[in-house]
């Protein structure tokens, strides 16, 4: 993280990570389209804002940034923030909680849920692509 920056720096620079369309975003967009898989970008409509759904499979696809969604919370490093650490362990474990609600709600609705983590959408596409394809084999 941002260390040996000033407060309002550090401020400004995570103010500024976009929520959407961010670049593993983008790898599960080309990972979908090489799928010839039809899908929604974005759905306002659906619970939990995904960032894909698959519609008539009903599958809701999360692309889930390591830091923001606190993946191994605990024994991740990138997770061992030094500045602000109250504030930020407070939001990330809201994160957490919230995005268990959204899960039940969704299958609770019918909907298939995959979440694809940041480290898995960079250093390993094909088990994505696996994990993608093994939602839709499911629905059939």
């Amino acid at each position: 993280m941002a260390e040996g920056k000033s407060y309002q720096t550090r401020s400004r620079i995570m103010a500024s990570i976009k929520s959407s369309n961010t670049s593993i975003e983008k790898k599960v967009l080309e990972i979908l389209i090489d799928m010839h898989v039809e899908f929604v970008s974005h759905p306002d409509q659906v619970y939990g804002k995904p960032d894909f759904i698959i519609p008539n499979g009903k599958v809701a696809i999360f692309c889930d940034g390591d830091f923001w969604h606190g993946f191994e919370m605990g024994n991740n490093p990138r997770l061992d923030v030094k500045n602000n650490r109250e504030f930020w362990i407070k939001k990330i474990t809201a994160n957490i909680r919230r995005d268990k609600v959204v899960n039940d709600r969704l299958r609770t609705e019918g909907w298939k849920v995959v979440r694809l983590w940041e480290h898995e959408i960079n250093g390993n596409p094909e088990y994505c692509r696996k994990t993608l394809a093994e939602a839709l084999e499911a629905l059939a």
